[in-house]
């Protein structure tokens, strides 16, 4: 049986047993305060391989992907890829989600970018929200946003024809592993 510490590096193939704590990780990370295990601490119970406590905790759903601790770590950890990592691996072994949305955030935004060719936020958006039952939160903003050119109502379908050939590539190559 392999150790969480294996598995993250077989999927990212980053060392967590390289982190010495100094938790400056966790001094940059902008949702640290949310989260049940800080960065630093998802890197030693990961050492310590504590699978369930890991997989179990909103911390590795929360991680807004931002790269500060990646960027902050003396050894070079790349800590945004183990976050993808333990969730690669939360959804493998079928551990329910912490914060549900995450991973249908994850998976809207995959889908509209195979079909679309590009991530369409209004439309991820406004699942969310229906899913949330909070449709009218932050539709103010989303007018705002619209005006000024930063949210646009309808997609482009440019480079659809493209993205549709990366992700067979990627499945071709996944199936080989």
């Amino acid at each position: 049986m392999s150790t969480l510490t294996s598995q993250i590096k077989d999927i990212v193939g980053e060392d967590v047993n390289l982190c010495y704590q100094c938790e400056k990780c966790t001094g940059g990370c902008p949702v640290s305060m949310e989260m049940e295990l800080v960065p630093a601490q998802i890197m030693h119970a990961s050492q310590l391989n504590l699978k369930q406590k890991v997989l179990g905790v909103n911390s590795i759903w929360l991680c807004a992907s931002c790269e500060t601790c990646t960027s902050r770590c003396p050894q070079g950890i790349d800590i945004s890829a183990v976050m993808d990592a333990l969730r690669i691996i939360a959804r493998r072994e079928k551990v329910k989600a912490k914060v549900p949305l995450v991973p249908v955030f994850y998976t809207l935004c995959l889908k509209t970018l195979k079909y679309i060719g590009c991530v369409y936020e209004v439309g991820v958006a406004g699942f969310l929200r229906l899913r949330a039952r909070r449709v009218m939160k932050d539709l103010p903003l989303a007018g705002a946003m619209m005006k000024k050119g930063k949210l646009k109502l309808f997609p482009s379908f440019r480079n659809a024809s493209k993205i549709r050939r990366i992700i067979r590539k990627v499945k071709k190559y996944e199936a080989v592993k």
